[in-house]
């Protein structure tokens, strides 16, 4: 009634080949760790890039209204920009442009690039009130 199971050379020797190989997962896992790190530190990296870009964006758009009203940049305006933001207000005719220029740091010493973000908007100027007269 029972059947007599053949054993193929691979599963005859399967304790062996174990044991032989046992080191290869702790070296995959070893050099895979670095890896992820690197790709963590670069997502993290460009989201804060791309953050900064969003924020140099709208701040370019507000600076932009209000020059085109008339009015001066606001303190309190200047304060919000990142760190050592250059603002650049160009008038053109009837239109006021308003650039933003950052240099951020991306990376950590020893391999620290520094990447400039730049954001423009323009405005039409608005006539004031003493321009009526």
């Amino acid at each position: 009634m029972h059947k007599k199971v053949r054993r193929v050379g691979l599963v005859k020797n399967w304790p062996t080949q174990l044991t032989n190989q046992a080191g290869y997962a702790v070296v995959e896992f070893a050099l895979t760790i670095p890896a992820l790190v690197l790709c963590g530190f670069l997502v993290t990296a460009l989201l804060g890039l791309a953050s900064t870009q969003l924020v140099l964006e709208s701040n370019a758009a507000l600076g932009a209204r209000i020059v085109g009203r008339g009015d001066p940049l606001p303190d309190s305006y200047l304060s919000s920009l990142p760190k050592e933001t250059k603002v650049i207000v160009t008038p053109n005719g009837d239109l006021v442009s308003v650039e933003l220029q950052s240099n951020q740091a991306f990376g950590k010493s020893p391999f620290v690039h520094e990447v400039t973000l730049k954001a423009t908007s323009t405005a039409r100027l608005e006539q004031n009130f003493s321009e009526f007269n």
